[in-house]
């Protein structure tokens, strides 16, 4: 089969890794996929299925006979629900995604999705924090760093950040070797985010086997060793976010604080393997439906 997937790849973010593991996954099963720019001013050549993710190009849409859709929901652009009557089927991430599009389209799949598999046993675990932004504002970076005012405890941030307080390391720019290495050398790894379509950080954190601290909040405390209380936030898109505390942030360092090696490892172990299970069956569900299967 010949697959077109559309995402947005020019900032090498979480779309273009979603694009990236698409392709390699249906190319693996033998289908020819090319993944295409959303900004892309040209036609595509024809193809007999196109992905969209995020959301939906209204130019590529005669591209092929078939259209799938797989949504973020917080990112949902206004106006954009008509266009679903040009889509065969909607494939969702998350639960919170599938309940969110159930109410806009007669077929919605429940699929989730995968990360990268960012484990390196060499590498020696400490009981230091890490917090990866990256280029988002929606991380509960600012409650991470106010948290950490009067903290001692180690503490690196991954993303453009701005001012932090003395003894927090921040990285601007970290090439992926010496990100890996961060991500498996910290063994608490915190995600307070106001909302994930899916959530790339906070998967690759459990694939290291990390403690993840993550909000309260779906889509988030489905998989998070220790939550964060939160409070309802304003909308986005078709979500609602939410919003974590300094104080809950520092509540949730001390948990963390208080568990023993025995703990940690049980969490790690419990976390790694969780990600494995979720990766197969994504794979499962996702070759079901190209060879046929409905769910």
């Amino acid at each position: 089969m010949r697959v077109h997937v559309v995402s947005n790849l020019s900032d090498g973010g979480g779309l273009a890794r979603d694009a990236r593991l698409l392709e390699a996954l249906l190319g693996a099963w033998g289908h020819e996929v090319r993944c295409w720019p959303m900004q892309r001013t040209k036609p595509l050549p024809p193809a007999d299925l196109v992905v969209f993710l995020e959301r939906i190009v209204p130019a590529f849409l005669d591209a092929a006979p078939a259209r799938w859709l797989i949504p973020n929901p917080e990112w949902w652009p206004d106006g954009h629900d008509a266009l679903l009557e040009r889509i065969d089927r909607v494939l969702c991430k998350t639960a919170d995604a599938a309940r969110l599009f159930s109410a806009r389209h007669r077929d919605v799949v429940l699929v989730g999705f995968t990360a990268d598999d960012r484990l390196d046993a060499a590498v020696p675990r400490a009981r230091r924090f890490l917090h990866v932004a990256g280029a988002s504002r929606a991380k509960g970076t600012a409650a991470v760093l106010e948290a950490w005012d009067g903290l001692s405890h180690p503490l690196d941030v991954v993303g453009d950040v701005g001012a932090a307080p003395a003894g927090v390391r921040v990285h601007r720019r970290l090439d992926d070797a010496a990100l890996r290495a961060l991500q498996n050398a910290c063994r608490f790894h915190l995600c307070p985010s106001a909302y994930e379509g899916f959530g790339h950080t906070l998967h690759e954190a459990r694939s290291v086997g990390a403690c993840v601290v993550t909000t309260d909040a779906p889509p988030m405390r489905d998989w998070g060793a220790v939550r964060v209380p939160a409070e309802a936030g304003p909308s986005m898109g078709l979500a609602e976010t939410w919003r974590v505390t300094a104080a809950g942030v520092r509540d949730a360092v001390d948990r963390c604080l208080a568990l023993g090696d025995a703990a940690l490892d049980d969490i790690a172990a419990g976390g790694r393997g969780a990600f494995l299970r979720e990766r197969a069956d994504f794979a499962a569900r996702l070759r079901e439906i190209f060879e046929g299967g409905r769910r």
